[in-house]
C-alpha cells in the first residue's frame, strides 16, 4: 500500500477527517511556542527535523483551513509537503542518517 492510498482512505473517512481537523488545529499554538522554544538548540538531529516537518505540516494545514474543508485542507497540505525542498532535504538527511548508521554495525 502505498502512502497515496492511504491519503485517501484517510481522505474519504469522515470520522478521521473530523478526528484529525480538531487535533491539528489544537495543535496550532502549542507547537509554534515549542519550535520557538527548541530553535536555539537546533542541532540538526533526527528528532529536532522530525518535529520541524510536522510543525510545517501543522501550520500549512491551518492556512489551508482559512479557506478549505477538511478533506481538501489535509490533500492540499500532503501536496506541498511533498513538494516542499526543505521538507525534502530534511527527510533525505535523514534517511541518509539511518543508512549511515546501518552500513557502520
Amino acid at each position: 500500500m502505498d502512502w497515496k492510498h492511504t491519503v485517501s482512505m484517510w481522505s474519504n473517512d469522515a470520522g478521521v477527517m473530523e478526528a484529525l481537523d480538531k487535533y491539528l488545529i489544537n495543535q496550532k499554538e502549542d507547537l509554534r511556542k515549542v519550535m520557538i522554544s527548541l530553535n536555539p538548540h537546533n542541532d540538526g538531529s533526527p528528532p529536532y527535523q522530525m518535529l520541524t516537518v510536522f510543525a510545517k505540516f501543522v501550520m500549512i494545514y491551518n492556512k489551508m483551513r482559512e479557506e478549505y474543508v477538511e478533506t481538501d485542507s489535509y490533500e492540499l497540505t500532503i501536496s506541498q509537503i511533498a513538494n516542499d525542498p526543505m521538507i525534502q532535504s530534511l527527510i533525505a538527511r535523514m534517511v541518509g542518517s539511518s543508512l549511515d548508521k546501518g552500513l557502520s554495525l
